[in-house]
């Protein structure tokens, strides 16, 4: 099974070499595959600068406590290429000269950074809107299940809220809401951007979603999507964005065993271009 999130569905439908490295990050942190990942990452490093082939004196290390629950796996695929003496010595090299983070391929900085001027126009906005009777609850993470050929997806999201209550019943109760700040003045470009996990949200939640959009200048647009046209929408971009998964499944079941995928997995992420 692979999991992944309403938010980045606009770039899985695209030709799977457009993909951008840090939604293959997201998948990855999600189907947590970052750990194995990160482990080859330091062997790669450690490849490319010739570490294991070091005529430098220093005393060997069991690598075992960097390699963690993949020590064995790993263990076993370096002594194809070296010996024993030679990885040991590596990862003494390899701790001394202070490594701490895999250089040049963004695997240490996965981290979300806080979007506080986000939170800020999004709480601007629900306070606009109670002000007219319309009232917007929290609402928890909620997933679905599709099979694809013999692959099984896991989608999850969680937006905004719901609608609560509305003054004259203007919109359903249950409705799903969506608001997103864009610092540009709106314009379709922008929304276009978003369509995507609109549709994923009315899939999960089966109801009319509320997207709302505000600027820098707290202009506020409203946009109904009505269910029947997120399932239009959705019908005609599945396919392409399962097909995407169905790769990426593969490749985390084969990368658990098969040094060549998780090499290929790795410069996935280390090298692909924004789309």
């Amino acid at each position: 099974m692979i999991q992944i999130r309403a938010g980045i569905l606009r770039n899985l439908k695209l030709e799977f070499s457009a993909i951008h490295k840090d939604i293959i990050k997201d998948i990855i942190c999600k189907n947590s595959m970052r750990t194995i990942l990160e482990t080859y990452a330091i062997i790669d490093y450690m490849e490319e600068n010739n570490f294991f082939n070091s005529d430098v004196c220093i005393d060997p290390i069991d690598p075992s406590f960097i390699l963690g629950q993949f020590a064995g796996q790993f263990l076993k695929y370096l002594l194809t290429r070296y010996t024993l003496e030679q990885i040991y010595v590596a990862f003494a090299l390899y701790i001394d000269i202070g490594i701490i983070f895999i250089p040049n391929n963004n695997l240490d900085c996965w981290k979300n950074v806080s979007n506080n001027i986000g939170f800020k126009k999004e709480n601007y906005v629900r306070n606009k809107l109670g002000e007219v009777g319309i009232f917007i609850r929290e609402i928890d993470n909620h997933y679905k299940i599709f099979n694809f050929g013999d692959t099984t997806i896991k989608l999850n999201g969680k937006p905004d809220g719901v609608i609560e209550y509305s003054y004259g019943g203007i919109y359903k109760p249950g409705t799903v809401v969506e608001i997103k700040f864009k610092k540009k003045f709106l314009c379709k470009s922008n929304k276009n951007d978003d369509i995507l996990q609109i549709v994923g949200y009315g899939v999960l939640f089966g109801t009319d979603v509320l997207y709302i959009r505000i600027d820098n200048y707290n202009n506020i647009n409203i946009s109904t999507y009505t269910y029947r046209y997120i399932l239009e929408i959705w019908e005609a971009s599945y396919r392409d964005i399962f097909k995407n998964c169905t790769i990426l499944d593969k490749l985390f079941e084969s990368a658990k065993k098969d040094e060549a995928s998780l090499k290929k997995l790795l410069q996935l992420v280390k090298n692909t271009d924004s789309s």
